[in-house]
């Protein structure tokens, strides 16, 4: 999905993140650390730039087609992310070896 109405760094979705998976203990750790250019290629298989990019989104074709968001507020986005979590954990697609 592509958030619209709100903006955001990449550090507060990852501190985010951490801090859902951490308190569900699913991670031992709230450690967030920076990957090495070699690191994202090896991990990921993206280009470094491209994982490191700064980039904004908005859901133009969305309004071009009436849409209209509801909740757009950066408390509904980052909250989005811990449902997220609490569904992937609940269907089994986290914990133990899919990490």
């Amino acid at each position: 999905f592509t958030t619209d109405g709100t903006d955001f760094t990449w550090k507060e979705i990852t501190t985010r993140v951490v801090e859902a998976l951490y308190s569900r203990k699913l991670i031992k750790s709230k450690e967030i650390r920076e990957l090495s250019p070699k690191e994202v290629d090896e991990i990921f298989h993206l280009p470094p730039l491209f994982w490191g990019a700064n980039a904004r989104t908005k859901a133009e074709a969305g309004r071009l087609l009436g849409w209209i968001p509801v909740k757009s507020t950066d408390s509904d986005f980052l909250s989005a992310i811990d449902t997220s979590i609490e569904y992937l954990e609940k269907h089994g697609l986290l914990g133990p070896g899919n990490q």
